[in-house]
Order: C-alpha cells, then structure tokens, then sequence
C-alpha cells in the first residue's frame, strides 16, 4: 500500500509541476476557454429563412402534396442534402423533413 501511496504522490506532483509550466499558454488554467477546433473537411450547415407569411411544408416536392406543417415568416429551416427538384428544396423545420418552394426562402450558410 505503501509503494502504490506513493506513487499517487509522484504522479500527483507531476501532474502539478505540469499544470504550473502551462499557466502561460493563452486560455490554459486562466478560466478561458481555448477555441474549438474547426473540422475540417465538412462544410457548413445551409439554413433557409422563410420570406412568405405562411409556406405550405410538403410531404413531397408539388403543390399537390399533402401539407405536413405551416411555417412563419422569419422562421430558421435546415436545408437538406437532396438535389432541389425545380424550385422545390428538401428541408428540416420543427424536426419534419418535408419541402418548400425555394421562391419563398432567403438561403445562407450557419
């Protein structure tokens, strides 16, 4: 017991004498969060605003397709990765994936 004690305390001591040397590195130990690492390889999420004061969320791409919600003017949709048909988008809103006339929706990247 005596040989692991004191061990713990080697390595305590250790980890301490490590913790003082990176007192200076920018956000280490100071209450700073460092900045999060970009991935890299991905791209950014494309988000869609909704300009119409109600717009028809589609089960399919078509005017004719059953309507599976109604969104707001100035509500946040995900665009999604699925080729547009036309001026028909593939979107997320209010966790329903369904689609939207893109006539209706100012695009940008989050």
């Amino acid at each position: 017991m005596k040989k692991i004690t004191l061990a713990f305390i080697a390595v305590l001591s250790l980890a301490c004498s490590l913790l003082d040397s990176l007192e200076g590195v920018s956000g280490f130990a100071t209450g700073t969060p460092l900045p999060s690492p970009i991935p890299t390889g991905t791209t950014a999420a494309q988000i869609c605003t909704v300009t119409a004061t109600h717009l028809n969320l589609r089960e399919v791409h078509g005017t004719t397709a059953r309507v599976l919600a109604v969104l707001d003017y100035g509500e946040i949709v995900t665009i999604l990765s699925d080729p547009a048909q036309g001026n028909w988008i593939h979107v997320n809103a209010r966790g329903v994936d369904g689609w939207i006339n893109q006539t209706y929706c100012k695009k940008e990247m989050r």
